[in-house]
């Protein structure tokens, strides 16, 4: 077994998969979070009966709902650089930009070298294929994976 410092010296940047619409799903997604209820409901109710015909459901609820979608991988950069390429898009009221930032932090943290273009993204996100939710999505998904821990701390028990 590895020591903690073994361990510690082990560590990884953290990387997180992106879901980006391609396509609109909403009526997959209906009926994702449909299916989702039904099995819950009756996972609920403890019936001895088989929910594997509900479980193949939801799955192809799933399925068809991320065929919808495509999986971007994007990972942390160093605290230094992630600092260094958003410094000159904070505003003068200190709030960060998130119209000039998503792109930049998108292609730095792209782990695919064809999407770490900041010219493409800049296109892709100021194009009308992208809606206002969207480009918010990933411009938090892009924040959490460089600002937020894993676990804000362990609780003693």
């Amino acid at each position: 077994m590895a020591s903690i410092k073994e361990q510690l010296e082990a560590k990884r940047r953290r990387t997180a998969s992106v879901l980006i619409p391609v396509e609109d799903a909403r009526r997959e997604a209906s009926e994702m979070e449909r299916a989702k209820g039904r099995l819950a409901l009756a996972l609920a109710e403890e019936s001895q009966g088989d929910t594997s015909e509900l479980e193949a459901e939801l799955e192809a609820a799933v399925s068809a709902w991320q065929a919808k979608h495509a999986e971007v991988v994007f990972q942390a950069l160093g605290s230094d650089v992630y600092e260094g390429l958003l410094a000159p898009h904070y505003g003068a009221g200190g709030d960060l930009d998130p119209v000039a930032a998503t792109p930049v932090l998108a292609a730095a943290c792209a782990v695919d070298e064809d999407l770490q273009d900041i010219d493409w993204w800049i296109a892709q996100v100021a194009s009308d294929r992208w809606s206002r939710g969207e480009r918010a999505d990933l411009f938090t998904a892009l924040l959490q994976l460089n600002v937020d821990g894993l676990y804000r701390s362990v609780p003693k028990g």
